[in-house]
């Protein structure tokens, strides 16, 4: 990871070095900030994310084994200066976006500030789900197909099926899913689905400017009607949809209201390592009592197994990001080694992993607003959910639902904030509730006491957690009504769980 500093911006204020959760920045005796160690970069962003005055900048996302001069700028073609549609972010839900616009016939522009579509904003395999309402998956001969919203991709990014999803909390407490039939959840890369959304964008008629920051918005009489990039060029447009994704710095920029009621702020860091042979794929969430330190904040540990083993440390406040007295990687190089847990995995020797990288972002945790937009910009994605909670399939439907939501804005000729706010439509009864409890889960290990939390695993252990992501309505029914049939008196023996079930 290159951290490229611009001396002569910088004014010492400390900001990146007081946020950098590796403590790897550091001013020297020009008063200038510097990179003390640029191997142990974890791509979080927040160095760029809080520097005022354009001084430093994340060059790309970690990959596996890629060295930094094989890390190309992909050469732009000439910028109009005007477009329909500019879209500012490259990821599934901007790429989608792109893609219906393109398809619907807007003169379609999309910002990235990484340097080409072979990096994603994290370098991560994922496991790909959708929830109830928003798309299903269908695999076929050589493509994963969205019936719903009349998409297609071919299935190269899908590394395998996913074989199981547990989560451990105190005292060994866990639930195991086999993946009943027709509920069925991929691990797969992100970079390779967002290069193919990329290319699909740009075969649909949309362009793509890689290594292209937008800083700010062009005003005319109170509304948006085009972004500024960096370097100081205009660019007009008709609409500036934002999928800037869970940090939402430019939505926020452009005040849509989506950024208000901060519920929490998560920094996570991942080590990712090469995959010993005979693993199967699956991801566990290790909650509950990780004690790494005395001064130690509550977090959870995630460990997933796709083409590579990564492992991950979560935190989270309800009022900052935390300020700890060492590296996040310390932190997770104590979790790897002494949590008992790592040994279900991975054995006795966790440490014969062979590194590769490592990563990390921050995000903040709000709720799900459905007033997404102001007068000439919209946000889709991650942007306006409860932190990073659509995930990629989910935001791609969200982007290609809000294409054909612009297509009729530009029929009517109308980009006010009522307009716009039709996009919010993606969000249904069934997307809503998934959102929240997805929201919710993420915050159970650190909200919840001790003793609340080994009852929560006792009664949720029979829950097949997967299937609220990849069942239909009448599976999801079912689940429930057998949930509740082997729940029942233990929900009445502890009434305190049903607030954690609305």
């Amino acid at each position: 990871m290159a951290i490229v500093t611009v001396s002569e911006n910088c004014t010492g204020c400390k900001a990146c070095i007081k946020t950098c959760p590796q403590m790897i920045l550091a001013l020297g005796k020009n008063k200038k900030m510097y990179v003390a160690d640029h191997d142990r970069c974890m791509s979080c962003y927040g160095c760029e994310d809080v520097c005022e005055s354009n001084a430093v900048f994340n060059k790309k996302a970690p990959l596996p084994n890629m060295k930094e001069d094989e890390i190309q700028t992909e050469q732009n073609q000439t910028i109009e200066p005007e477009y329909d549609v500019i879209i500012v972010g490259a990821g599934p839900a901007g790429l989608g976006a792109a893609i219906s616009c393109a398809r619907e016939g807007l003169n379609t522009a999309v910002f990235e500030r990484l340097p080409n579509r072979n990096v994603s904003h994290h370098a991560d395999g994922g496991i790909l789900f959708s929830f109830p309402g928003a798309t299903t998956m269908k695999k076929t001969e050589g493509f994963l197909e969205f019936p719903e919203i009349e998409f297609k991709l071919k299935d190269d990014f899908i590394h395998s099926k996913m074989e199981w999803l547990t989560a451990d909390g105190p005292d060994g407490y866990c639930f195991d899913d086999t993946f009943k039939k027709g509920m069925t959840g991929y691990v797969a890369s992100k970079d390779a689905l967002v290069h193919q959304l990329a290319d699909e964008a740009q075969n649909s008629g949309a362009h793509l400017f890689y290594n292209t920051k937008v800083k700010d918005f062009i005003y005319d009489d109170g509304k948006i009607v085009g972004g500024i990039l960096l370097d100081g060029t205009n660019v007009h447009s008709k609409v500036v949809v934002t999928a800037d994704g869970i940090l939402a710095n430019l939505s926020e920029k452009a005040k849509i209201p989506v950024n208000k009621n901060a519920q929490g702020y998560v920094q996570y860091q991942t080590f990712v390592f090469e995959k010993p042979q005979g693993l199967k794929s699956g991801y566990s969430f290790v909650m509950g009592d990780l004690k790494l330190d005395e001064d130690f904040p509550p977090a959870v540990a995630g460990i997933g197994i796709a083409n590579n083993v990564e492992m991950s440390l979560v935190l989270y406040s309800n009022t900052k990001y935390y300020s700890l007295k060492k590296p996040m990687d310390h932190y997770l190089k104590v979790f790897i080694e002494s949590d008992s847990r790592v040994k279900k995995y991975f054995g006795n020797n966790p440490d014969s992993l062979k590194f590769i990288t490592q990563k990390g972002t921050r995000l903040r945790v709000r709720d799900l607003c459905k007033d997404n937009a102001v007068d000439g910009a919209v946000a889709i994605g991650d942007t306006w959910v409860a932190g990073a909670q659509l995930g990629n399939i989910n935001s791609l439907a969200n982007g290609i639902y809000a294409g054909k939501e612009l297509k009729k804005a530009f029929d009517r000729n109308d980009f006010s904030k009522e307009s716009l706010n039709n996009v919010s439509h993606f969000i249904n009864k069934d997307i809503e509730t998934a959102v929240n409890q997805v929201a919710k889960m993420m915050m159970y290990p650190i909200t919840m006491d001790a003793e609340t939390l080994t009852k929560y695993f006792e009664i949720f252990r029979p829950l097949n957690y997967p299937t609220f992501f990849y069942g239909n309505n009448m599976q999801i029914g079912l689940m429930m009504m057998g949930f509740m049939a082997k729940n029942f008196f233990k929900i009445l023996k502890n009434p305190k769980m049903f607030q954690y079930m609305k």
